[in-house]
């Protein structure tokens, strides 16, 4: 593998939005998936996404905190402009999910056990020549080159049983934690939780017509109303139509 670096000034955009499932509105419970995009300063995008298991009775605090902790080392570990080889971004990586992990564990109490937390994470890096992903769980990591051809980047993984999946609270989550490094043009990106994998992928694979559109679709809207747009279409014609679990996507693209 090469070096990569970023070879001349980009223009990334980018959103996130996390969507209350039809069943959590009817139940009264909250959102259990957390999702954050960061566009930042020096070339790169971050997009990070955490699903809370559905069984735990706090997993929103596991998600929440997931992120928002993976995403303070990932940023400080971008501004240092240190990190150039795959085996640095690897490490940088792996450091933001070890951060996320602890800082998991020290929201936890007599009443609020580890396992209450549960929750998946997905943290991906974009630049123009690469994308990066280090998943634990079922969330999925997908790019679209500059020809417009999606590919997907980090799978969801599942467990023996339906449903079944692997969280960044079980002891033994490293051997689950996925690396997964794509070296090309990357234009686009998207990121999602396991409610809107049967919507967003096909056999597997990115479902093409259902991605492009909506990147499409968000490039034109002014930045202000992004989320408002996507909380109104996936509230409309996806949460308790096509799926009933809660509803992360992340987008982001280059101009």
């Amino acid at each position: 593998m090469q070096r990569n670096t970023i070879t001349k000034p980009t223009s990334w955009h980018g959103t996130a939005i996390s969507v209350r499932g039809a069943k959590h509105v009817a139940d009264g419970r909250p959102c259990q998936d957390a999702s954050k995009c960061i566009v930042t300063k020096v070339g790169y995008t971050v997009l990070l996404v955490a699903d809370g298991a559905g069984s735990a009775k706090h997993s929103q605090i596991g998600s929440r905190t997931a992120v928002e902790s993976a995403s303070k080392v990932l940023l400080q570990g971008l501004a240092s402009g240190a990190v150039t080889t795959p085996g640095e971004w690897r490490d940088l990586l792996e450091s933001g999910m070890n951060g996320a992990r602890n800082a998991v564990e020290k929201s936890c109490n007599a009443d609020r056990p580890l396992k209450s937390v549960a929750t998946t994470l997905l943290a991906m890096v974009i630049a123009p020549e690469f994308a990066i992903t280090l998943s634990v769980g079922d969330c999925a990591g997908i790019v679209a080159d500059d020809s417009g051809n999606w590919h997907l980047l980090s799978a969801p993984e599942s467990g023996e049983y339906i449903n079944q999946t692997f969280f960044l609270t079980e002891s033994d989550w490293k051997s689950h934690a996925r690396f997964d490094y794509w070296e090309g043009s990357v234009a686009s990106a998207v990121a999602i939780s396991d409610g809107l994998e049967l919507i967003a992928m096909n056999r597997g694979l990115p479902f093409e017509p259902f991605l492009g559109a909506m990147v499409d679709k968000l490039a034109v809207l002014p930045a202000r109303s992004r989320r408002a747009a996507l909380r109104a279409y996936f509230s409309t014609y996806i949460s308790g139509i096509r799926t009933d679990d809660d509803i992360s996507f992340l987008a982001a693209w280059r101009s």
